[in-house]
């Protein structure tokens, strides 16, 4: 596909205007060479799309506004054909704000229904289309990743699709001199961000949205650069697309570089708006801390957590050779008291932290470290500082020294 350019004002844009791609016309002075074409086949129909003005799929054009791309695919469903079957935009509509999809014949009668990308959709079952909201997306200089971007349509006949976004945009604008390899979404509140969803097109409404209770979903969203984005000192954009409604509770941004260190920020709540960018102030990147550390899961603690430093686990959790106990006193004097210990590697390592903690937070902790602790040592006035919490862990570093715990509750 293209590489498109997104601006701010591309929620303000027009509306895209009536018409659709038409073959030229043939001058008189070569009308004797004109071979009229083969007729279509009986089994294969057009449909004429217009998609939705604003934050939505696919390139945009020179005046800002968007258009179908070259090799563009939809997904259309009925009763009779539940599985659905995909349709190809003509070569000719490549870059127009009206495309004409091509492909096999539908039998049975409507509501129709389609989603774009083809790719994204699943099945259709009692009005809803099952769809794959990508979590993992690729970075696209200047604009989004239209895999991810889903739209959708309902129409009583197949002659014409008017598509909606179901997604917004987040957008995070980073300044410096590094490259980036990947940028995390990740929420506070472990709401899915990605996975399997159920749509609910509409004809006259906004597209329904809801998370597919029998499916799998993950709380982050993941741009991946794969040759690395260079920011600039007037910043560098990041689009994730995200379901309309997320982040209302808060979320963590992870931010990797091409030299293997890391840096994470957090930013309150800010609901993702269908059909919408959601901009963040910009922020300046600097290395905070050794990218192997966020990536690591393993319970446990961990040396060269610093970015730069040579980084290693000093002793980690392994069920059946180590014990791993806790006690946690909720409230805001509470504590959450974990202690890790291996009689066979001769360590143990006790951490304690206020129990009221939330990503971004630094909380004064006390350290008990015993044995064969790596470079950590007891300390009873450490700070600690939360980078993340994920998946019921919590990453947290004294700026030297990592620690990977769980979350527990009683």
């Amino acid at each position: 596909m293209k590489k498109t350019y997104i601006f701010w004002m591309v929620a303000l844009m027009v509306l895209a205007l009536p018409t659709a791609c038409v073959d030229d016309l043939i001058p008189d002075s070569v009308i004797d060479e004109f071979v009229e074409p083969a007729a279509p086949s009986i089994d294969s129909i057009t449909i004429r799309a217009t998609i939705e003005q604003g934050v939505t799929k696919t390139a945009l054009n020179g005046s800002y506004e968007v258009v179908w791309n070259y090799g563009d695919q939809i997904k259309v469903f009925n009763a009779s054909n539940p599985d659905g079957k995909v349709y190809t935009l003509k070569d000719e509509c490549d870059g127009e704000l009206v495309g004409l999809f091509e492909g096999e014949a539908l039998s049975g009668d409507g509501p129709f229904y389609a989603v774009y990308p083809a790719s994204a959709a699943g099945t259709l079952q009692g009005g809803q289309v099952s769809v794959n909201v990508p979590a993992l997306q690729d970075y696209e200089y200047g604009s989004f990743d239209v895999k991810a971007n889903i739209t959708t349509a309902m129409a009583s006949s197949l002659d014409e699709f008017y598509f909606k976004n179901v997604c917004g945009i987040l957008a995070v604008t980073l300044k410096g001199d590094s490259s980036i390899s990947e940028l995390l979404i990740i929420s506070d509140t472990g709401e899915p961000l990605g996975g399997d969803a159920l749509i609910t097109p509409s004809m006259s409404d906004a597209p329904a949205f809801a998370w597919n209770p029998n499916g799998t979903q993950s709380s982050q969203a993941q741009i991946v650069s794969a040759s690395c984005a260079q920011l600039t000192d007037e910043g560098t954009t990041f689009y994730v697309v995200l379901p309309a409604g997320a982040l209302s509770g808060g979320f963590s941004i992870e931010i990797h570089d091409g030299d293997g260190n890391a840096m994470v920020r957090h930013g309150s709540g800010s609901t993702i708006v269908r059909s919408s960018i959601r901009p963040m102030p910009a922020l300046d990147y600097a290395a905070e801390v050794n990218g192997s550390f966020l990536y690591d899961t393993y319970i446990g603690a961990y040396d060269g957590a610093a970015p730069g430093e040579g980084y290693s686990s000093c002793c980690l959790y392994f069920e059946g050779i180590c014990q791993y106990a806790y006690s946690v006193v909720p409230g805001a004097e509470g504590r959450r008291y974990t202690r890790i210990q291996s009689m066979i590697n001769g360590y143990a390592l006790a951490v304690t932290t206020p129990y009221d903690i939330h990503p971004g937070g630094v909380y004064a902790a006390s350290i008990d470290a015993m044995g064969e602790t790596g470079g950590i040592v007891s300390n009873a006035n450490a700070q600690l500082k939360v980078l993340k919490i994920a998946d019921g862990l919590i990453w947290m570093t004294d700026g030297s020294h990592g620690f990977i715990l769980m979350m527990e509750e009683e």
